[in-house]
């Protein structure tokens, strides 16, 4: 008789296959007294090449089955075997073939369990094999669709049937036939592929295309390689819309030469050319359909903060005004006011570092000190007693919410010119007299001649 089975199902959160997803139990088979067929069959099923952790090549079967301890005329014409192959596979058409002729199994097609959706292949056993007496055949099967990583089972099941059995609560009291099973045999295969997440995606937009970098992370048990199966890691890149899932088409698919080992990570500069994307950020995706990876995934671009060089007008020898260095850095995400943090040169004295790891103040021998207010972010430079001369650009950069660390911005002090009263000696009812009024504006920047204006 046949097995009473019964199998349980689970996703993990994150939607893979959760441990111990479609693992079934069964009973021992329903024995139906009288329902005899006289002997029983060992089955035997060999993968000889392929693998279930291969997502593209057929995986390739060499089956054997062996009549064993039959005590009646052997199979009758009834005699029948089922291949039930695991969810997502199917059988390679054309692939069945026999190698121990005349003795042939005929396969007789497909059908699907209505209930799992599995592919079951059929086949009829010929009638009259007895004791010892084999059949030997192979077949393929491949893919269908995306397979998940996790246990997969293949069940392998001969039947005959027995007719005339006394059956009282039958119509007639006779059952018209039983299905008796004749062996059966159950395989486990484990699929193990890499299993890979972004883990982060940052990026800038401008002059048309997006640049940032990506890190792939395997989480998996085996490295992703650039060779079959897993072959390099294809990243599709989409517009973001405004809960950083993909929308519209696909804009492009970067390859990342890698590869990514079990249990490391690799990151990757990428540019992608677009225009702007509405919310102004890409989602990357690494998709099952051109990945043999366990599980797809996805992440929204993280915009980076972008610092933007400044020059102000400073009037030599004087303090400065706190400049508001953040006010032009509106190019990419934005800048914490507290994390404005200058950027030491070689030779800088008197620095001070913050809590965070910030310069907060530093010192330029001859020149004057730069400080930052840890509220606002504005900078500001004191000069040495006596220096009136153009300080040194200096750099700072900053951080969004996110920790992203800006680029480094060039602060310019642009010295303004200084005009110095003029007195020249003049006698009256003379011939006109030329007064050079730049020679002693020394104190600021260079006044260029042309430049010169009358103030009516």
């Amino acid at each position: 008789g046949s097995n009473l089975t019964l199998s349980a199902g689970a996703n993990r959160s994150c939607g893979a296959p959760a441990t111990g997803d479609g693992v079934g139990s069964a009973s021992l088979s329903v024995k139906v007294t009288g329902a005899d067929v006289g002997y029983v069959i060992s089955n035997s099923l060999t993968p000889t090449s392929g693998s279930f952790s291969n997502c593209d090549s057929p995986i390739v079967y060499g089956s054997v089955q062996t009549v064993i301890l039959s005590t009646a005329s052997g199979t009758s014409a009834t005699a029948k075997a089922q291949i039930v192959l695991p969810v997502g596979y199917d059988y390679v058409v054309g692939s069945f073939v026999c190698n121990s002729t005349p003795l042939c199994p005929t396969f007789t097609g497909t059908t699907t369990d209505p209930a799992t959706g599995a592919k079951i292949m059929n086949l009829n056993i010929p009638a009259g094999m007895t004791t010892g007496q084999t059949l030997d055949y192979g077949f393929s099967i491949q893919p269908t669709t995306f397979i998940a990583c996790g246990d997969y089972k293949v069940t392998f099941t001969t039947f005959d049937e027995v007719t005339g059995l006394s059956c009282p609560t039958a119509p007639g009291g006779v059952c018209s036939k039983v299905i008796v099973q004749t062996g059966k045999t159950t395989y486990t295969y484990n699929v193990v592929k890499p299993e890979l997440q972004i883990t982060n995606l940052n990026g800038t937009y401008g002059s048309g295309s997006y640049s940032g970098s990506i890190t792939v992370n395997n989480t998996g048990a085996i490295n992703q390689t650039n060779s079959a199966p897993s072959n390099p890691v294809k990243v599709d890149f989409y517009c973001a819309d405004a809960s950083g899932n993909p929308t519209g088409t696909k804009i492009t698919t970067i390859t990342l030469a890698g590869p990514v080992a079990a249990g490391a990570s690799v990151t990757e500069n990428y540019t992608v050319t677009s225009s702007a994307c509405a919310t102004g950020k890409l989602v990357a995706v690494i998709a099952t359909s051109s990945n043999c990876i366990c599980a797809p995934s996805q992440k929204v671009m993280d915009v980076l903060p972008v610092a933007t060089n400044d020059t102000v007008a400073y009037t030599a020898g004087s303090t400065t005004s706190p400049i508001n260095v953040l006010s032009n850095d509106t190019t990419g995400d934005t800048i914490v006011p507290s994390t404005v943090s200058l950027v030491a040169p070689s030779g800088a004295t008197g620095v001070v570092t913050d809590a965070h790891g910030d310069i907060t103040s530093m010192t330029i021998p001859g020149e004057g000190t730069w400080s930052v207010d840890p509220t606002t972010g504005a900078i500001t430079f004191t000069p040495v007693s006596g220096f009136t001369g153009t300080p040194t650009p200096i750099q700072y950069n900053g951080e969004d919410a996110e920790g992203n660390t800006s680029n480094n911005a060039t602060l310019t002090l642009d010295l303004l010119p200084i005009a110095t009263n003029d007195a020249q000696c003049y006698t009256a009812s003379t011939s006109a007299v030329t007064i050079n009024v730049l020679s002693n504006d020394t104190t600021g920047d260079v006044i260029v001649p042309s430049r010169v204006s009358l103030v009516a």
